[in-house]
C-alpha cells in the first residue's frame, strides 16, 4: 500500500511498488500548481537500487501522473 506520513515537519511518502520513500524538495510542492519534475523529488531510502533517474521518474508517473497531465493541458490551453 502507498503511503504518505509526516515526518520531522515533512511529508515521507513510501511507494509500495519500488520500495522506496521519498519526499518533494521544497514542503511549498505540496500545494503545486505546476507539473512536478524529477528535479523536485528527493529520495529517502531505495532498497532495490533502481537507478536514481528511472525510479524518479516512475514516481512522478505513478504519485503525480494524472495531475501533471491536468497542469500540462491547462498551461497549454492559454
Amino acid at each position: 500500500m502507498n503511503m504518505i506520513e509526516k515526518k520531522r515537519n515533512r511529508w515521507v511518502y513510501t511507494d509500495e511498488t519500488t520500495g522506496a520513500r521519498f519526499r518533494l524538495s521544497k514542503e511549498e510542492l505540496h500545494n503545486h500548481s505546476i507539473a512536478l519534475r524529477p528535479s523536485h523529488i528527493y529520495i529517502v531510502e531505495n532498497p532495490n537500487k533502481i537507478p536514481t533517474s528511472e525510479l524518479k521518474e516512475q514516481l512522478i508517473e505513478s504519485w503525480f501522473g494524472s495531475e501533471n497531465e491536468m497542469y500540462k493541458k491547462v498551461k497549454n490551453e492559454k
